[in-house]
């Protein structure tokens, strides 16, 4: 038989192997990292174009305009981020357009028209993290940067961060995924645009004080977009489970332009900071908003109706009380000071049950200056009970309105205020520029 040696590679032909495919990565890889560079920036410049002409079809001349004429055009916003490398979508607000910029090259990469606008006035940067907000902040600190959230961990870390969020589509909040603003010395502006936060999914067996949104500490901004509640059932503290949004002593809150409803017979708005409402819808079954404890609400061009669902519905467009819910006891003791001033809007009950009615002070003041009031049953003005809270406590000043189609200046004496009110009250200051009714002793 013929014997066969096999013989492998030596130690020095496999270096010289290994040597060989290095040199050939080094050369190969740059090059490939370029093409795919390359190839994510010509996608980037195709969705840039796309995303003008859906501006352009929609006469976009903000941000926010040409965002929702984007998702309209059935763009994701997700796609805002850019794949190539140190790119970014920015909006060109002086020119109304989406340009391409390279962040690192300080280089337009795509633009629609001429560029002419001062990035420090008028350039807004999309972004999708914290860490792409430092780093355009690093180059250009004065432009503005709004971040895109498509899911409650995005809106985690930036709620953390503090800054401006645009959301994608609509979210749903449940017991995992509350929305909750917990950062003392941040304000976060969160513009819904056409999206929801949708809360249907927290329901009364997962637990009492669970609510959706919450702002404990900061300031927070909502525009525009809808905020929906659903579930059923009152906590131990009488406290509605299904709150839409809540907001503690000490913080900031403007909402404007926000629709608000519920499906249920407990969920409503309730501020314990102080808060702002300008050109918001709210929908309830039960109170449409609520302040507690230190409460300083301002409502502008408001629209809420409270409608009657059920037997026991409140029907209650604004109630102002002065519970201490963080050491609530049982007592039904008001020891805040709670105030809202109407300033403009249209507030409609179809008619409340027991001592509740359109406008409801139970310890805190309301301040009229002006609006359109109605209630089915007539009765647009209400105390809270004596065991809620002592009768001279809380008092309503009008200023200005209409109430039951009828002008503030045609309501000349005193009987047709009391025919405007439930219960045994005081009215003085007829026929003057301010009228106060009080609970009867």
């Amino acid at each position: 038989m013929k014997k066969t040696n096999k013989k492998g590679f030596t130690i020095v032909e496999l270096v010289i192997v290994i040597v060989v495919i290095a040199i050939l990565a080094a050369v190969m890889i740059p090059t490939m990292v370029h093409l795919v560079n390359k190839a994510n920036i010509a996608n980037d410049t195709a969705i840039a174009k796309n995303l003008n002409t859906a501006a352009i079809t929609a006469n976009a001349d903000t941000f926010e305009e040409a965002l929702e004429a984007a998702k309209d055009a059935g763009f994701l916003l997700s796609n805002l981020n850019s794949k190539g490398d140190d790119c970014y979508f920015v909006w060109e607000d002086d020119t109304n357009q989406f340009i391409l910029y390279n962040l690192k090259e300080d280089k337009i990469i795509y633009s629609n028209t001429a560029v002419e606008g001062d990035p420090d006035d008028s350039w807004i940067f999309a972004v999708n993290s914290t860490e792409e907000e430092d780093a355009v902040k690093a180059v250009l600190n004065n432009v503005t940067i709004k971040m895109l959230a498509v899911s409650v961990n995005d809106l985690a870390n930036i709620l953390a961060a503090g800054g401006t969020v645009y959301l994608d589509e609509s979210i749903a909040l449940d017991k995992e995924n509350l929305l909750v603003f917990d950062t003392a010395d941040k304000t976060v502006t969160i513009d819904l645009g056409k999206s929801a936060l949708n809360t249907t999914g927290i329901l009364v067996e997962d637990g009492a004080n669970i609510v959706p949104v919450e702002v404990k500490q900061g300031n927070v901004n909502f525009n525009g977009g809808y905020i929906s509640t659903a579930g059923a059932g009152r906590n131990a503290h009488d406290l509605p489970i299904a709150v839409a949004l809540r907001t503690k002593d000490g913080t900031t809150v403007n909402i404007t332009g926000t629709s608000f409803e519920n499906t249920n017979t407990a969920g409503q708005i309730k501020i314990g900071g102080t808060a702002t409402l300008k050109d918001v819808t709210i929908k309830s079954t039960k109170v449409g908003v609520e302040t507690f404890y230190n409460g300083k609400l301002t409502l502008e061009n408001v629209t809420i109706h409270a409608t009657k669902g059920g037997a026991n519905d409140r029907g209650c467009c604004v109630w102002v009380c002065n519970y201490d819910h963080e050491n609530f006891a049982g007592t039904g003791k008001h020891t805040g000071e709670s105030v809202v001033t109407i300033k403009s809007g249209t507030y409609t009950s179809e008619g409340g049950v027991a001592d509740y009615s359109t406008l409801v002070a139970c310890g805190g003041d309301i301040i009229i200056e002006g609006g359109t009031f109605s209630a089915a049953d007539g009765k647009i003005f209400s105390f809270g009970t004596a065991s809620q809270v002592a009768n001279d406590v809380s008092e309503i000043v009008i200023k200005g309105g209409t109430f039951n189609g009828v002008d503030f200046a045609d309501l000349d004496t005193e009987a047709e205020w009391k025919a405007l009110c439930k219960k045994n009250v005081t009215v003085t200051g007829v026929g003057t520029a301010t009228v106060t009714i009080k609970a009867a002793a």
